[in-house]
């Protein structure tokens, strides 16, 4: 059985599970090169990038690295530039502001993916439901039983268990995976505008 046959033998639900599958499969793609192009970015190379800056007093000189190297730690870098002239009250405000907006970045469809692990699995039930009524249907119309009445049934009811599982499980692995690496940025986040901030104060001055 080709991969055609086996979503055409789960009748409707097999096609509502394809979108998702196309849609999760999306989503995956689009998280993993994401994670993995800023888990490229030396962190502490950029740390000192900055520290040097301001001890050199040429903090400007930081607005080409930002711009070259965009994400979440580069638009810190960059609110902290626009609003260096701020008080440290405010400008903790402004950096504080950003960080939610990279934990937006860092959650980005997420939401969706765990909701399509969860009715993925629900579809697949449907359609095993949908695939016993089916078979006792036939029974109940050919006033007859055995393989060769019950098996369309049947195997409408597999196949949809099969592909639903198939659909859930790398979305909920996929899922757990950027929920996990979505926290430890943030708390990155959290320590890289400290950091930030302990510099302005430190060097800035002197």
């Amino acid at each position: 059985m080709n991969i055609f046959s086996f979503i055409k033998s789960g009748g409707l639900v097999s096609y509502i599970l394809l979108f998702i599958s196309v849609l999760s499969v999306s989503i995956i793609i689009n998280r993993i090169i994401f994670f993995v192009c800023l888990s490229r970015f030396n962190l502490d190379n950029f740390l000192a990038r900055i520290k040097n800056a301001f001890i050199s007093k040429n903090i400007d000189s930081l607005y080409d690295y930002v711009f070259e190297n965009k994400n979440i730690f580069c638009n810190i870098v960059l609110i902290f530039l626009k609003n260096s002239s701020l008080n440290s009250e405010d400008l903790e405000k402004k950096i504080i502001f950003e960080i939610d907006k990279g934990d937006l970045i860092l959650e980005k469809y997420l939401l969706a993916l765990g909701t399509i692990a969860n009715i993925s699995v629900y579809f697949g039930l449907l359609g095993t439901i949908i695939g016993i009524m089916e078979a006792f249907s036939n029974i109940e119309t050919s006033g007859m039983s055995g393989i060769n009445v019950v098996i369309g049934g049947v195997s409408k009811a597999l196949t949809t268990t099969i592909f639903g599982l198939v659909v859930a499980i790398p979305a909920i692995i996929v899922y757990n995976f950027c929920l996990s690496k979505s926290e430890k940025y943030h708390k990155e986040m959290i320590n890289f505008a400290n950091t930030l901030i302990f510099y302005r104060e430190n060097y800035d001055k002197k």
